[in-house]
């Protein structure tokens, strides 16, 4: 992405309708890992400028949130708006131990620019404890109407 676009979407996170719904749908999907881990760790692989991240981790605060993505700029901006740890890396080598995290989001990473999906599921696969939980999304094409 070029280093404008960062500033775009920092600024989209906060308002625009595509970004609050789905920080809505992932609180709801997360919400029955309550009952498994209520203390839980939560990777936000591609947290990009950290909106979603900073919402998250207000609306779920016992959970331990960790932000990951390898672009400097989204980082910086992420830096800015929570208190979350921040880590630059890639999803398809992802720079934690195995079987760390009770959760991972991906949310619309897997379609990136440069990213092979089959190298980020294994190190998603990897990175979860045994039970864990994988969200993702990914954009709908138009000609899927």
């Amino acid at each position: 992405m070029e280093l404008a676009e960062y500033d775009t979407m920092a600024q989209l996170e906060e308002c625009d309708w595509w970004y609050r719904t789905l920080r809505r749908m992932v609180c709801k999907a997360l919400e029955p890992l309550d009952h498994h881990a209520p203390s839980s760790r939560i990777l936000d692989a591609g947290c990009g400028t950290g909106g979603g991240l900073r919402a998250l981790a207000h609306a779920m605060p016992s959970r331990a949130w960790i932000g990951l993505d390898g672009s400097p700029a989204a980082l910086r901006h992420a830096a800015r708006r929570q208190t979350a740890p921040l880590v630059q890396g890639s999803v398809m080598r992802l720079p934690f131990k195995e079987n760390t995290f009770d959760a991972v989001l991906s949310l619309d990473v897997l379609c990136s620019v440069g990213v092979e999906e089959s190298a980020a599921l294994r190190e998603v696969h990897r990175v979860l404890r045994p039970g864990g939980w994988l969200i993702l999304n990914l954009p709908a094409f138009e000609s899927l109407r």
